[in-house]
């Protein structure tokens, strides 16, 4: 059933060329534009995404929840490709307005917001509606699975169900979301009409990378499946997946045979995907992200919390810090030291485990030349540990001393 869409206003405001849901422009705006920075100063505005080139805010305001989006290109070639490119603000809003009018729950947009220099984009804005009680079906597994190892089963039944449905509804009308996993999809609990069943609705946020196709062939449907399927992998029995490929064939129309065959290499696409989505991950440890920055000179690279003071005598002598703020050795070896260690936080005094491994023998030193010394594989296993969500202490800083170009 497709769902009545909004009357929208369109005007100026500021050098900004706005389209809003005409019942929200009064809540929306005020004589200086969008009111972001009200809502930020008065604590109405939580900041939930910190990315330089789309932060995501969400207000909580007395008449009602919304996301803000702030596109903005963050260096100066995407200020170049954005002269090539369609803006994803605009993208966005105009594929939410597609799937709503085709039935397919997604999220409601209020307003777009475009602001331009010389015809070039320099800003956009698009504010969307916010149900109070939603979760990502991410946080709503994983409060599940805390608590009870488990889902009830007859939550996982409709769960499955109504995923499938969901997915199933927006690849018959061609449409391909290229990045459709449980964060993006938001999970609700409703009233069933079935006693005994409880229910669920579902709609799908981020959509600026989606396509429309008149068909989706086998190869994008695949590969959708596959993303799809990484988490539940590990969160679901083949029960569960059985069940979601059940329903999600009976929507296609597929055969009895088809479900069979194509079942089986949906699951094999799904560990291809989850091992190829891991390697990919398992690389950002050793670049410079959010989190982490990184020493062009020395290679160092540590942790965006460390006091800048500690960063600077660690790079520039390690061994020298190591030793005037050691509090306990807990190894002195040939080629290992081990040290608990304090440093001063502003007014706080924080712990640390150092660890110094020392190269001594010129065979590690050339083995050096063709694989990673040991405290970078320790940096790389650690990080790729917490990304697993795993226990392991978080790495904090990595540096290393040269000599003629050879570790020391």
């Amino acid at each position: 059933m497709s769902a009545s869409l909004d009357p929208f206003e369109i005007f100026y405001l500021r050098r900004t060329l706005w389209s809003v849901v005409s019942e929200y422009r009064r809540l929306l705006f005020d004589h200086a534009g969008l009111r972001l920075g009200e809502w930020r100063r008065g604590g109405s505005a939580e900041r939930v995404k910190k990315g330089a080139g789309r932060p995501i805010y969400h207000v909580r305001h007395p008449h009602g929840e919304f996301y803000v989006k702030h596109f903005r290109p963050s260096t100066r070639f995407r200020s170049l490709h954005q002269r090539f490119r369609r803006d994803r603000a605009e993208k966005e809003f105009e594929v939410a307005q597609l799937m709503r009018s085709q039935g397919i729950p997604t999220v409601r947009p209020l307003a777009l917001g475009e602001r331009r220099h010389l015809g070039v984009l320099a800003e956009s804005y698009l504010v969307t509606e916010a149900s109070p009680n939603h979760r990502t079906l991410y946080e709503w597994i994983e409060e599940k699975w805390r608590r009870a190892r488990s889902m009830n089963p007859s939550e996982r039944q409709s769960l499955s169900r109504e995923l499938a449905r969901l997915t199933a509804a927006l690849h018959a009308r061609g449409l391909e979301h290229r990045d459709l996993h449980e964060r993006n999809i938001v999970v609700e609990r409703v009233e069933s009409s079935a006693v005994g069943e409880p229910g669920f609705h579902l709609r799908i946020l981020d959509l600026h990378e989606l396509r429309q196709h008149h068909q989706l062939t086998w190869s994008q449907t695949l590969h959708e499946l596959a993303r799809l399927g990484r988490y539940f992998s590990i969160r679901s029995s083949r029960s569960d997946r059985f069940r979601f490929l059940r329903e999600y064939a009976r929507r296609c129309g597929w055969s009895r045979e088809e479900v069979v065959s194509l079942g089986r290499q949906i699951e094999r696409e799904v560990l291809d995907s989850r091992a190829n989505f891991w390697r990919r991950r398992d690389l950002r440890p050793m670049a410079r992200g959010s989190h982490l920055r990184r020493d062009p000179v020395s290679g160092a690279i540590w942790a965006q919390c460390l006091p800048e003071t500690m960063v600077e005598s660690m790079i520039d002598d390690p061994h020298r810090w190591m030793e005037q703020n050691a509090i306990h050795w807990w190894k002195r070896g040939r080629t290992t030291q081990v040290a608990e260690a304090n440093y001063q936080d502003g007014d706080r005094t924080r712990g640390v485990i150092v660890k110094r491994y020392a190269y001594q023998p010129w065979r590690e030193w050339i083995a050096t030349i063709a694989r990673d010394n040991p405290a970078t594989r320790a940096w790389r296993n650690g990080m790729s540990l917490r990304l697993r969500e795993l226990p392991t202490p978080k790495p904090l800083l990595l540096t290393h001393r040269r000599r003629w170009g050879m570790f020391v």
